[in-house]
Formats: C-alpha cells, sequence, structure tokens
C-alpha cells in the first residue's frame, strides 16, 4: 500500500491522520510502505498523525517500510502520541527523512502511568527541531513508563537548544507511580548537533527515573555554545549509566564543558556509571569566552560533599582515552568540579571510583593514574 499524503492541517488533529484509541482497546496499524509525504499542521502537534492512546488494549503499530518524509507541525513534525494507563506503541523498521517542528523534529510523545513506547530498527535523518528541543524526539515521562530504543541510526538531526537529536524529561512522580525509564541499545548517533546543552541528547532525571545506554556510538556529536558534545545530564536522584558506548570526535564550544558528556550530579543519590567507554578526538574548543571549557571528553559537577561519595553514586571504570583534549588542558579526559575538589580526588583514588585503560598495553590498566604526575592535566 502506497499512500502519497500532502496535507496543509490549521488544526490540532493531524496533518494525515488523527486517532483517538479508548480504554475498551484497539489496534492501529500502519504498514505495508505506507509513506505520509509533506504532511503538515500549521497550527498544533502531529504533521503526519496524532493519536490519543488509553488503556492497556491500546496499541498503535507503524511498521515495514512505513516513511514519513518532509512532515511539518508546530511541535512532533510527523508523530504526536499521547499515551495514558498502559498504552503501547511499536515503531520498527521505518525512515523519518527531513521532518521538522519547533521541538521534537520527528516525534514528541507525552507518557503516563504504565505506558510503553518502543523504537527499533529506525532512521531518523536530517530531522530538526528549529526553535526548541529534539532534533528528532521531545519526550516526556511521568510515572512508570518505559522508552526502548535499538538498533536505531540517528543521522544529522539538528536542535536549535537542548538535544540536538533527543531531549528527555522525566518529571517528579508522586505516590506510588513509580520512575520512568529510558533503554538505548546498540544505535549510532551520528552529526548530532545542538545549540545549547546536549549535542545528541539532553536529559533531566528526577525520583529515580534512569537513562541507559549500552552498545552505541555517538560519532561527530557537537554542541556549538554549551555543555555536553553528545550527552547532557541534569540528574536529581536519577540515574545514568553507560556500558560499552563509543565517542568518536565529538566536541563542545567555549562556554561549554565536556567534549562527549557533561553532567550536573546534584544531590548524593544521583548515580552514575560509566563502564567500558572509550573516547576518542573529544574536544573542548575554543569560543568567545576566556573560561570554561573544562574536560575535553568528561565535565561532572557533583553538589554534595565528599563524605557521601562512594561506588553507589560514582563508578567510572574501564575507560579508554586516546587524542583528547580541553582548552588550557584542564582536564584533557575528565574535569570534576566539586564542593572540594582535592578531597574529592583523594576519595576516588582511595576507592578505585575511576580506572583507565593503558592505550600501551591493553587492556591492562593504568597503574599509577593517582600517582604520576602526567597525568595531573588529563584527570583533575
Amino acid at each position: 500500500m502506497y499512500v502519497d499524503l500532502s496535507f496543509n492541517a490549521p488544526n490540532n488533529e493531524g496533518g494525515g491522520i488523527f486517532a483517538q484509541l479508548q480504554e475498551s482497546g484497539g489496534t492501529l496499524t500502519i504498514t505495508n510502505q505506507t509513506s505520509f509525504v509533506q504532511c503538515i499542521n500549521t497550527e498544533n502537534e502531529g504533521g503526519g498523525m496524532v493519536i490519543f492512546s488509553n488503556g492497556s488494549n491500546s496499541r498503535c503499530i507503524i511498521s515495514d517500510n512505513v516513511i514519513f518524509e518532509k512532515c511539518k507541525a508546530i511541535w512532533g513534525g510527523a508523530i504526536c502520541n499521547i499515551q495514558r494507563d498502559g498504552a503501547s506503541v511499536e515503531v520498527h523498521d521505518i525512515t523519518f527523512e527531513k521532518c521538522e517542528a519547533i521541538g521534537g523534529g520527528a516525534i514528541i510523545i507525552a507518557q503516563y502511568e504504565g505506558t510503553s513506547f518502543e523504537v527499533h530498527d529506525v532512521i531518523f535523518e536530517k530531522c530538526d527541531a528549529y526553535q526548541q528541543d529534539g532534533g528528532a524526539i521531545y519526550i516526556i515521562q511521568n510515572g512508570r513508563v518505559s522508552f526502548d530504543v535499538h538498533n536505531v541510526l540517528f543521522k544529522e538531526c539538528e536542535a536549535i537548544q537542548f538535544g540536538g537529536t533527543i531531549f528527555i524529561f522525566s518529571v517528579p512522580y508522586w505516590g506510588d507511580m513509580g520512575p520512568g525509564t529510558t533503554t538505548i541499545s546498540e544505535s549510532t548517533f551520528s552529526g548530532s548537533k545542538s545549540v545549547n546543552r546536549g549535542g545528541a541528547i539532553y536529559t533531566v532525571l528526577y525520583d529515580d527515573a534512569a537513562l541507559t545506554i549500552d552498545n552505541t556510538q555517538f560519532n561527530f556529536c557537537y554542541s556549538s555554545d554549551s555543555d555536553g558534545g553528545s550527552i547532557f545530564a541534569l540528574i536529581y536522584e536519577g540515574s545514568l549509566s553507560l556500558n560499552q558506548v563509543i565517542f568518536t570526535d565529538c566536541n563542545c564550544t567555549q562556554p561549554g564543558s565536556g567534549g562527549a558528556i557533561a553532567i550536573g550530579q546534584l544531590q548524593s543519590n544521583c548515580r552514575i556509571s560509566i563502564i567500558e567507554s572509550s573516547f576518542t578526538n573529544c574536544k573542548t574548543l575554543p569560543g568567545s569566552y576566556s573560561q570554561y571549557g573544562w574536560g575535553g571528553a568528561i565535565y561532572i559537577q557533583m553538589g554534595f560533599e565528599v563524605s557521601d561519595l562512594s561506588s553507589t553514586n560514582f563508578l567510572l571504570t574501564d575507560l579508554s582515552f586516546t587524542n583528547c583534549a580541553a582548552f588550557e588542558n584542564i582536564g584533557n579526559n575528565l574535569h570534576i568540579l566539586s564542593p572540594n575538589t582535592y578531597n574529592t580526588g583523594i576519595a576516588i583514588a582511595a576507592n578505585s571510583l575511576l580506572t583507565v585503560k593503558d592505550q600501551s598495553k591493553p587492556p591492562k590498566l593504568i597503574p599509577d593514574l593517582y600517582t604520576n604526575d602526567k597525568y595531573s592535566k588529563d584527570y583533575m
């Protein structure tokens, strides 16, 4: 089936399709090479389609070579989805190309209690948030929800503000609702760009919300005027976990810090784990400001006392750094800003909270990382 949809819709009912899946149940399936071409909503969300899904029996499946091309809306250039009470959406084996919106260039998602959204085997290419956040995806999570991204290629997506490719905001929850979780695995972010924080991903994590990234690559990602060339995470009681993630040629420009990653770890019950990950040619670049630009690969700002620092909330192990550089050599590989920098360094060394592979003797670790002066400008 091929449907070439080209609409200008000055309303909030989706440029191509409006769907409302009730609590009693229903499945919406869009498949078999259906195409949404130049679908436009000039006033509201969802250039290609708007989906309201409610209840655990409500399901939407978009699959099998569906294409969204040059779709445009105020928010969610291709798709707007609002999920409630256990509803699910699956998006796989499809392509989003040159979709744009003020925010959420391709997709905007609002998740509420018990819902799930899965994106598998998908390509997002040159999607753009031309005024706000999330060049490809903008997602708000409220309650015990899940967002899963697997084997997805994000290519040259941009945002004028936060999160060149993905913007994730997990709001505080009340009662026994539980936290939101996001998992990104076996995916590639290539050429993602933001002006503000998070060249590829920007996330705010409240109340045990978790972002986990596994076996994923970030190549040529860039924040042109702020922190985190690939990832920026602001953590309030949540957790950020990276496992076997590769960062190559990721940069940010002053006043930004963290050529690949910038993290605000605001409380002792915030958790950071970066394991077996590598950083190559990641840098902070000189800009119009004469300060900042710290942490060529990683920048972490801690907001709690060193007495609360432990492997439970801070663990960076088996990392690899090659040719990373910070402006004026202020933490070429890693820079940590804390209330007491010296004591923080002592605690990290005493508890082996940071271990780095010796590039001249892989896979062995650097034995004198904490005592050899030649590493003093690389880890600050």
